[in-house]
């Protein structure tokens, strides 16, 4: 049956079984478009597909079956109404990912507004359009907004699930970090580690994200060999809960790999970020964000030791997937563009360094701002193009 058919394709989709899940996808939109009686089931046909696309990293097919489905929902259900809500906070998420930030606020503003004018303001899905928003304030580098919702949250989260309490508390601690406010984010993080620890069964999903997240914290603050222990024990959950070649598990070993280049330990770096990687193109496809994101480290573990064509072609290909996937004005190509602009000036060839660093320098201007960490390294990179040039005076001033 249909309702089978849908089953099935999400099933599947949970399994990693992205082929299934498709052809499951596609032959349940087939059986119901263009059947008047079978709009409810349009919608839950196109939003599967726009998961589907969404979860392969393919954002664009993403958003336009996500916008179709929504232009159903309102045509069907009218504002305000739950469906409609449901259906912005879809297309908000595609937004996001593909670095639209303004566009992903205003989409989740009038989703919050549909929700407020059914009477649900207060209600679950209302709280969760408030962390999707607050987690937009962070990509935006607004961290004081997304720290005043998160703020608003915490007592109904103190209330509630052990799950929803250690999920805000660390993306609380991650927005303090982001924020240069260490201090400030390392008792969140060992607040959240003490509820997952008390109050949910061991190994938990949960517990093992606070101990990814505690672990990078240890990174970025310079204290990696302190990192390795907790990212050591998320790894560990994650491998008994989903088995140890599930994408779940790629994004620890890609951190792990980042900490044992700080270290200098470079061969064991290369071989988990290999390893990430394999398992991240399994299950996904070498054309997938995750698979660019392992990539652009691997190519500074190659650089590091002294491979620099080859850390030059991994930065190239990684910078390749996420830009045909989200466009050249996301904050992620921008970074893989910076990186590649500096190894280019590494190898003294500033003509063709100078226009990415300058094009990642628009585009992460325009997301964060003038004042913001990423402008300051590239800023650095292109006062070394003028010092390897001779132009002191404008080294200087740069």
């Amino acid at each position: 049956s249909w309702d089978e058919i849908i089953m099935h394709g999400h099933r599947a989709l949970g399994a990693g079984d992205v082929e299934s899940a498709l052809s499951s996808f596609r032959t349940a939109n087939d059986m119901v478009q263009g059947q008047d009686d079978k709009t409810e089931e349009q919608i839950i046909a196109l939003t599967s597909l726009g998961l589907f696309y969404a979860t392969t990293g393919e954002l664009v097919l993403a958003g336009d079956y996500h916008d179709q489905a929504l232009a159903l929902r309102l045509e069907t259900y009218g504002e305000p109404s739950h469906q409609v809500a449901i259906g912005l906070r879809n297309l908000a998420s595609v937004r996001q990912n593909q670095g639209l930030m303004a566009e992903t606020s205003t989409l989740l503003n009038r989703a919050l507004s549909n929700l407020e004018g059914i009477g649900d303001g207060q209600g679950e899905d209302a709280l969760g359009v408030r962390r999707d928003l607050a987690s937009v304030y962070y990509g935006m580098a607004r961290y004081d907004d997304a720290l005043e919702i998160y703020e608003d949250l915490l007592p109904a989260a103190e209330e509630g699930q052990p799950e929803q309490l250690v999920e805000l508390l660390t993306s609380m601690a991650a927005t303090h970090q982001a924020a240069e406010r260490p201090a400030l984010a390392l008792p969140l993080l060992e607040w959240a580690l003490e509820v997952s620890r008390e109050q949910l069964p061991a190994p938990h999903s949960a517990t093992a994200m606070v101990l990814n997240s505690l672990g990078e914290h240890l990174r970025i603050q310079g204290r990696s060999a302190d990192a390795l222990p907790a990212y050591q024990e998320a790894l560990a959950m994650r491998a008994a809960l989903h088995g140890e070649t599930d994408p779940r598990v790629a994004p620890i070993m890609n951190n792990i790999g980042l900490a044992l280049l700080d270290l200098g330990r470079l061969d064991e770096a290369r071989t988990y970020l290999e390893a990430a990687y394999a398992i991240a193109v399994n299950a996904y496809g070498d054309r997938h964000p995750a698979v660019a994101i392992v990539m652009g480290n691997l190519a500074d573990v190659l650089e590091a030791q002294g491979e620099f064509v080859d850390a030059v072609e991994a930065n190239r290909y990684a910078l390749g997937v996420m830009e045909v996937l989200n466009g050249p004005n996301h904050p992620e190509v921008a970074r893989l563009r910076a990186s590649l602009g500096r190894r280019l000036v590494t190898a003294g060839m500033f003509d063709h360094a100078a226009p990415e660093l300058e094009n990642a320098r628009a585009v992460l201007e325009a997301t964060y701002g003038h004042d913001h960490a990423d402008i300051a390294e590239i800023i650095n990179s292109q006062a070394e193009i003028a010092r390897l040039s001779g132009e002191f005076e404008l080294a200087l001033e740069l």
